[in-house]
């Protein structure tokens, strides 16, 4: 099992993302790595083997800077390796992943055949080309690029995208793989388990099957990927907020007595959503909205 750590604010991010991975491994992971934006340019310090080994190079190799991502990797595609590990970086863009990229094969030998160069064996970097090919080609921004992407790709995975053109965002997206956002005050947090950002916020929204999530210091949006044309009514449904027990305990959190307390109103007919609406218009904030849980 991966783990996921993703933060955007004004504290320096790095022992952030460490902090976060620690509480992730007991999912088990070969490889670590984080990659952070500053002064112009996100820097990659990953290696083979456990945190300390990460820690180790941090001391020598900082990396300083209040926007980051974090991943902890079991390996998949590409024996455990400094080259395999996460995050992987084409041009201006950095790419976690869990979860697996089922058309691979054939997406690497179109990259391939189209004049794109892999340093790695993984899948993961596959999708850094994608997003990075569609900013080339002219894409608006970095959630559009992602979506672009996102739809040449079959499989189960939760992605977190970083640009350095685009310091002051993160685009996540969820298939079948957990991610969680944690919502802070002028800071917010992207995660593959609500463990990895307990220690920093208690107010979490759980991400969804097909969504995908833009996430800046000052806000969140959460947008359906899967739906073209732009989202209607008809795709839309009321979430309601719930409402989640949890207790924290040394090397990781478990639910009290070992269930989560979750309350879920009954669903309405479906109707225009207030947070669902077509990418270019798409509201849902990280003050309120569905999903949202409160962790105490």
């Amino acid at each position: 099992m991966c783990g996921i750590i993703g933060y955007i604010g004004s504290r320096q991010a790095t022992p952030l993302l460490v902090g976060g991975l620690r509480k992730l491994e007991y999912r088990g992971y070969d490889s670590a790595g984080v990659s952070v934006f500053n002064d112009g340019l996100s820097r990659v310090v990953r290696c083979r083997g456990k945190l300390g080994n990460l820690e180790e190079k941090l001391t020598k190799e900082p990396a300083p800077g209040t926007v980051g991502i974090g991943h902890t990797r079991w390996a998949t595609h590409g024996r455990p390796s400094d080259e395999n590990s996460h995050p992987h970086k084409v041009g201006p863009i950095s790419v976690i992943h869990n979860g697996i990229i089922e058309n691979h094969l054939q997406l690497r030998q179109e990259l391939v055949a189209s004049g794109s160069h892999f340093s790695s064996e993984t899948d993961t970097e596959i999708f850094a080309h994608l997003v990075e090919r569609q900013i080339v080609e002219g894409a608006e921004n970095l959630t559009i690029a992602v979506r672009k992407a996102l739809q040449k790709v079959r499989g189960s995975y939760a992605f977190v995208v970083m640009s350095d053109k685009e310091p002051g965002t993160l685009v996540a997206a969820k298939n079948s793989s957990p991610l969680v956002v944690g919502l802070g005050e002028g800071e917010n947090f992207i995660a593959s388990d609500v463990t990895a950002i307990l220690a920093e916020t208690r107010k979490v929204i759980f991400i969804e099957e097909g969504e995908m999530v833009t996430v800046t210091r000052d806000k969140v949006e959460i947008i359906l990927f899967i739906a073209v044309p732009p989202i209607s009514a008809e795709s839309c449904r009321e979430c309601a907020g719930r409402e989640f027990a949890w207790c924290q305990r040394d090397g990781g959190s478990t639910a009290r007595n070992g269930r989560a307390v979750l309350t879920t109103p009954p669903r309405p007919e479906p109707r225009a959503a207030p947070g669902r609406a077509p990418m270019e218009q798409s509201t849902r904030a990280n003050r309120g909205g569905r999903n949202q849980s409160h962790l105490f």
